[in-house]
């Protein structure tokens, strides 16, 4: 026997009849079952996120580098909804993209063979500002609250971005220093304590005095330059520039 549906009043059209389900009698309910269907049928698929949103959610290694990288070659428009990640190597570009799980094309400007990593996504620019990024961030920007485990991952995403290695023989005792350049004294100094507390390695900052604006060199010598490219290039696991790591690679083998 068929349970009787309850005699109420229509919440669409007002008239009092059997109630079935949102309020609304047989008629109206039929009514929206009906558009129902066909606005389901007109929505286009929901496509799958191109990136992984949680990717600056949480630090860990991969994380702690790319953010460096950006710190140093990259920005955040001043709308925060674009993220714009940039380099001479592709392969380095390709690299952050993998680890971001990010499907989108690496563009190349060809005038100056730079390539581009443009990251349109709202989520990763509020992550990224919640770490402490900013737009125009050259002047401005501060060493971040790093984990001490992964200070060597973000630096060594920083310095591949923004550092140098020279050296060179005399005699029995040859020569090498790194550099990190920087537009931030506040930065300058803050990576220089990072170093010095986590690892032990000690440097220097060099002011480079210029007409508009000073900028700033954090530099290495000797052992500590050596302490400093092993300690940033151990356990690596692939997330490096090729270059800077094959010249590390290179001096170590010849003398150390």
């Amino acid at each position: 026997m068929s349970r009787k549906r309850p005699i109420k009043k229509c919440v669409e059209c007002g008239e009092m009849a059997p109630h079935h389900a949102r309020g609304l009698c047989s008629k109206c309910y039929e009514r929206f079952r009906y558009y129902k269907k066909v606005a389901d049928k007109k929505l286009p698929q929901r496509r799958k996120s191109d990136i992984n949103t949680a990717f600056f959610k949480a630090w860990g290694p991969e994380m702690a580098y790319v953010f460096g990288f950006i710190c140093a070659d990259g920005y955040i428009n001043q709308a925060l909804t674009q993220l714009v990640i940039y380099n001479t190597d592709y392969n380095i570009l390709d690299k952050i993209r993998n680890s971001m799980s990010y499907d989108h094309e690496i563009a190349c400007y060809e005038k100056t063979k730079v390539y581009r990593l443009n990251v349109s996504k709202k989520e990763i620019v509020e992550d990224l500002v919640d770490l402490g990024l900013v737009p125009a961030k050259s002047l401005t920007l501060r060493f971040p609250d790093v984990p001490e485990i992964y200070v060597s991952n973000y630096i060594r995403g920083y310095f591949d971005g923004n550092g140098t290695i020279n050296f060179h023989d005399k005699g029995s005792k040859p020569q090498i220093t790194v550099g990190i350049s920087t537009g931030s004294q506040c930065f300058a100094e803050g990576l220089l304590e990072g170093v010095k507390n986590t690892e032990g390695i000690r440097g220097s900052i060099h002011v480079n005095k210029n007409q508009k604006n000073d900028s700033y060199s954090i530099n290495f010598y000797g052992y500590n330059a050596v302490h400093f490219l092993v300690w940033i290039y151990w356990n690596a696991n692939g997330l490096f520039l090729e270059r800077k790591h094959e010249t590390t690679k290179s001096f170590l083998s010849k003398y150390i």
